[in-house]
């Protein structure tokens, strides 16, 4: 798998994903991507929230699909 490293960042952002995906999972969150936007080129959104409880949400945004998501680990 190809590592994205952003200038600046200690970890790859697939690293970063992961590892706070699985934060999340033991502390019992269901996360699931409700909904992406590629409103323009070089612009990505994603809206994820809990499973079970749609009002716990974040979104995020970025130049790519993968750094949208990656902006929801911050």
């Amino acid at each position: 798998m190809t590592q994205t490293f952003i200038p600046g960042k200690d970890a790859a952002l697939e690293d970063s994903i992961a590892r706070f995906q699985q934060k999340l999972s033991d502390l019992g969150f269901q996360i699931e991507e409700a909904s992406w936007l590629n409103p323009v080129p070089n612009v990505w959104s994603v809206h994820i929230r809990d499973k079970e409880c749609a009002l716990c949400f974040t979104n995020g945004k970025g130049a790519t699909k993968k750094s949208g998501a990656g902006f929801c680990t911050r």
